[in-house]
């Protein structure tokens, strides 16, 4: 929402579309920006992904960079190897993507005016402090203005989809009612799982 409000305000006042080099002294006004697209988790994450990416050039056109690897052909949709990246997790070392060094040299290369990340793993409450200052300090350094987008998903239908993905991956075997009392879900307590 924020990405589509910003091409439209800008295509709105230059009266070329985004593409147009007229277009350019307009966008150059504007601070470059970092959008951090984090989730949260089962809250709609792969089809905003998936959208990001299959658009990706007609976005590079607008002055907006969705870059998932460093590789273009790779067809990785989502920065989660940043995230795995960022709480220090084993799992990084199997997934593909771009990580907090090549992140940092992105930026300090890119000529777009707006970076979009998207993982919901950002959101996760394990990320390692020392890195997420890094990567706020990568962001910083380098022009861009950081903004956060999360998408806080109602109580009871996260509660439903997170018991259906369990019961799914035959990681839980009982009732609605037993999965609510037996697991504390730090998922459901928002003003942790965001806080600075």
């Amino acid at each position: 929402m924020t990405l589509l409000a910003c091409a439209g305000a800008l295509s709105r006042y230059s009266l070329a579309p985004l593409n147009d080099p007229a277009c350019r002294p307009w966008r150059a006004a504007f601070m470059q920006h970092c959008i951090l697209h984090i989730g949260i988790p089962k809250t709609g994450s792969k089809s905003i992904q998936q959208t990001l990416y299959m658009n990706r050039d007609r976005l590079a056109e607008a002055g907006i960079l969705y870059q998932t690897t460093l590789d273009p052909e790779d067809g990785t949709v989502a920065h989660h190897k940043l995230g795995a990246n960022l709480r220090g997790s084993a799992k990084q070392n199997r997934l593909t993507g771009i990580t907090l060094s090549e992140f940092g040299e992105i930026l300090r290369t890119t000529s777009a005016d707006i970076v979009v990340i998207s993982s919901e793993s950002l959101s996760n409450p394990h990320l390692n402090a020392e890195k997420v200052h890094r990567l706020a300090h990568l962001i910083t350094g380098n022009g861009f203005i950081p903004t956060a987008v999360a998408y806080i998903r109602p109580q009871p239908s996260l509660a439903n989809s997170q018991y259906g993905q369990a019961v799914k991956s035959f990681t839980f075997d009982g009732s609605f009612a037993d999965f609510i009392e037996t697991r504390n879900h730090r998922s459901w307590h928002m003003g942790e799982r965001l806080a600075p």
